[in-house]
């Protein structure tokens, strides 16, 4: 017969029982140290991206913005003044061609109509007329 070894099987259990916390313990600092180097890459991407941002706005905005605030001081007056006399243009023009049309085209036409209900008128009381004189 073999002899069967001696085998302590709370000794195997602590020893499993140690390697799973170990196992554990580096898993869990793994993850921290994970954690700690994504947040400081993201603040110094956040950074990074703040710093371009505000660059771009400083170098490339804010000079924009400021030459059409100018821009838009200078020239408003001279819109607002071709503005008006445009539209006083046009209200002239429009006047103009109103006048013209009712003193031509309407007031002719708005004259023949009137003459020929006048003329329907004046026969229709000769008929009338004639009729009870017979």
């Amino acid at each position: 017969t073999r002899d069967i070894p001696y085998c302590n099987v709370t000794h195997m259990r602590v020893g499993a029982q140690r390697a799973l916390d170990n196992t554990r313990q580096y898993a869990l600092e793994q993850s921290n140290n994970a954690l700690t180097s994504t947040r400081k890459h993201s603040f110094l991407a956040y950074n990074a991206t703040k710093t371009k941002s505000q660059r771009f706005y400083n170098h490339e905005m804010e000079p924009r913005i400021q030459r059409t605030i100018v821009f838009v001081r200078e020239k408003a007056p001279v819109v607002k003044n071709a503005a008006i006399d445009y539209s006083m243009r046009a209200y002239r023009v429009t006047r103009t061609e109103s006048e013209r049309f009712y003193n031509g085209w309407l007031r002719e036409h708005v004259g023949m109509v009137l003459a020929a209900l006048q003329k329907s008128y004046e026969v229709h009381l000769e008929e009338h007329f004639d009729a009870h004189v017979k």
